[in-house]
């Protein structure tokens, strides 16, 4: 099955975040909402290779997530055999994107081993 979501089914983590700070920075209705939108949709991807200290390689690419509004942002990290996910650390961000794998920077002694699947928030997901 290939799913081509729309914006019409999911929001733009990226753009609408920045929007709804904006409207909650300006709006103190709005501000006192204390509520946000939440993704209804996330990317899956598993860890395919940890090369170096500072670096995982990811199997998810410009075939699979939008690039052109910002790049996906690290959220969940699941390692098989867990019972649940847990938040990734705020320093893992993806620096850079191919066809197929994407460039995950994360920091030396991180516990991430390859099979481990990492969720991601997207921007744009208008594929």
């Amino acid at each position: 099955v290939v799913l081509r979501p729309g914006c019409y089914l999911t929001h733009d983590v990226g753009i609408y975040r920045a929007a709804q700070a904006r409207i909650d920075a300006n709006n103190p209705i709005a501000h006192k909402m204390r509520s946000s939108l939440l993704p209804a949709l996330q990317l899956w991807a598993y860890v395919q290779s940890v090369p170096e200290a500072e670096r995982a390689i990811i199997a998810m690419g410009k075939r699979d997530a939008a690039f052109d509004a910002g790049l996906p942002l690290p959220v969940l990290h699941f390692r098989p055999g867990d019972k649940t996910p847990s938040a990734t650390p705020a320093h893992w961000e993806v620096t850079g994107m191919m066809d197929q794998h994407a460039y995950l920077k994360i920091a030396p002694g991180d516990d991430i081993k390859v099979g481990d699947m990492i969720a991601f928030d997207i921007s744009h997901p208008c594929l």
